[in-house]
Order: C-alpha cells, then sequence, then structure tokens
C-alpha cells in the first residue's frame, strides 16, 4: 500500500480537527494516521483470527481487504476537499499580501519621484523656506514605506519573489487536488469495489506527493 503520511502531516498541520474526526470514523485505518508514519499500512504477518463483527447475508465475514479499501478511498476523499479548501484560502492571503505589497510599492515611487531633484529644486525655488521640511518629510515617508515593504516580504524570498511562486503553486494546486478527489469520490460512490484497488493505491500515492507540496507552499504563505 501507498504511504499517506503526507497528507496526514498537512492535515495535522493546518486541520488537526478534521484528521482527528477522521481517526475517529475510520477504526482500520486509525493507525496510520498518526503523524510520523510513514508507510500507509504496516505489513505484519500473523495468524488470522475470526472476525467477531456481525456477518453478511452469506454468513461471511466481511473482508478486512474490502474494508480497509472502502476506509482508504474514503480517507482520499476527505483529505483531499480538505488540502483544496487550504490551497484556496492560502492562496487568496497570499494574494491580498502580495496587493497590499504592490500597493505600498507604488506610493514608494511616487514619494520618490517628489523627492528627486528636479522636484525639490522647484520648490526651492518657488518656496524657499518650506523646500527643505517637504524634503525630509517625503524622504522619511519614502524610507517608511520601503521598511513596510520588506517587512510584507521578509521571510517569503527577495521583494517578494517567494510569495508570488507560493501563489503561483497554490493556484495551480487547488485544482489538481479537486481532479484527485473527484477520482477518490467516484469510488466512494461506487462502494469501493476491489476491481479498482491498484487504481486507488496510485492514486494515494499522487495525492501524498501534492500534500507535500500543498504542505510547503502553505509555509511559505502569512497565516493572516
Amino acid at each position: 500500500m501507498r504511504p499517506i503520511n503526507e497528507l496526514v502531516n498537512l492535515l495535522n498541520a493546518h486541520a488537526d480537527a478534521e484528521l482527528r474526526s477522521l481517526q475517529a470514523e475510520l477504526p482500520e485505518l486509525a493507525p496510520s494516521l498518526e503523524p510520523g508514519r510513514i508507510m500507509g499500512r504496516e505489513k505484519v504477518e500473523t495468524p488470522p483470527v475470526a472476525d467477531p463483527r456481525p456477518t453478511s447475508s452469506e454468513g461471511q465475514a466481511p473482508d478486512p481487504r474490502a474494508r480497509m479499501l472502502k476506509e482508504r478511498v474514503r480517507f482520499g476523499a476527505r483529505a483531499l476537499a480538505t488540502a483544496e479548501r487550504l490551497c484556496e484560502e492560502a492562496r487568496q492571503r497570499a494574494r491580498s499580501r502580495l496587493e497590499l505589497m504592490g500597493n505600498i510599492q507604488v506610493v514608494s515611487q511616487v514619494l520618490a519621484v517628489l523627492a528627486s531633484g528636479s522636484t525639490f529644486a522647484f520648490l526651492q525655488s518657488s518656496v524657499p523656506t518650506i523646500a527643505p521640511v517637504v524634503s525630509a518629510a517625503v524622504a522619511t515617508v519614502t524610507g517608511l514605506a520601503g521598511i513596510v515593504v520588506q517587512y510584507l516580504g521578509q521571510g517569503i524570498g527577495m521583494e517578494g519573489d517567494g510569495l508570488k511562486k507560493a501563489y503561483l503553486g497554490l493556484v495551480a494546486s487547488a485544482p489538481r487536488a479537486r481532479s484527485l478527489r473527484e477520482h477518490f469520490q467516484a469510488w466512494e460512490n461506487a462502494g469501493a469495489p476491489s476491481g479498482y484497488a491498484d487504481e486507488v493505491e496510485k492514486v494515494l500515492g499522487e495525492a501524498n506527493a501534492l500534500a507535500l507540496t500543498v504542505n510547503d507552499l502553505i509555509g511559505h504563505v502569512p497565516s493572516r
């Protein structure tokens, strides 16, 4: 079985209530939903034990493999729905921060023009007594604007480039999460047929890799 550790880590970091809910709802999968585990399910050779749960209409106990498959399908659908939501929320935060940085940069550029030599020369010739005061004030505000831009971009790369890359990554990751989620929802609606077990594991592997990327991208976006 494919690892699901990155999906678990994503939920643990950003949606712990959803992770706890899944741990309670998916008893077969619950041991694998503990943060820090690598494999989706460890293989342990143990003698077969009679299943104490109610038997089916044919008098046979439910197949443990079928139960596990259903739980992995349900986990994939729920985890990817959460990943998609987290992408959208982080994308909106990144966009707001980038827009704010852009507006402040525009203000800083305008003030820099006001503080330029030609503007100051005009003020000095027209109103010589006020020119030094205006020049000092503009220079101070321009400097403050630059500090604010630097503060908003700190920790996310040079001049916000890291935040821009995170934003673009989130834009691309949200529809990918949606596409993978739709696979799991289709399998869940079909009752998680055993004939799709290999395909389920393949897509779970893709979802796990996506979760690692999403977790990293969210880490580059301010929390507010």
